[in-house]
């Protein structure tokens, strides 16, 4: 499959499903999350887009950095929202808690360390 079909297969499913994440595209249509970065890339190129970064994904991010949320159209992307320092040494002490809670109950059961990243 060439870059323009899965290009066009991008557009037709954000068209119906609205904005998403790279990755959320590639799991939904099926196809490796490398393609669809390429496609979405080669797209934003130039002084027509065919894509566009509309938000950016708070839930799928890591603390530091969020993914964009991409839809269809040739406007200007949405500026990224930068966190205070505050919110983010809230979030880098979350996660070092939740890697000690993991190393504390990993050794014992390896079904646990699962359970704290899921519910955590």
């Amino acid at each position: 499959m060439t870059d323009k079909t899965l290009r066009e297969e991008i557009i037709m499913f954000l068209a119906k499903h609205g904005p998403l994440t790279s990755a959320d595209i590639a799991q939904d249509i099926g196809k490796p999350y490398a393609s669809v970065r390429r496609a979405i890339a080669a797209a934003r190129k130039g002084k027509t887009r065919a894509f566009y970064i509309d938000d950016y994904d708070d839930v799928a991010g890591d603390g530091y950095k969020r993914p964009a949320m991409y839809a269809v159209g040739n406007k200007p992307d949405a500026p990224y929202p930068h966190i205070g320092t505050e919110q983010k040494y809230k979030r880098q002490w979350q996660r070092e808690k939740t890697k000690r809670l993991i190393r504390q109950l990993g050794t014992e059961n390896p079904f646990s360390s699962l359970i704290v990243q899921v519910t955590k």
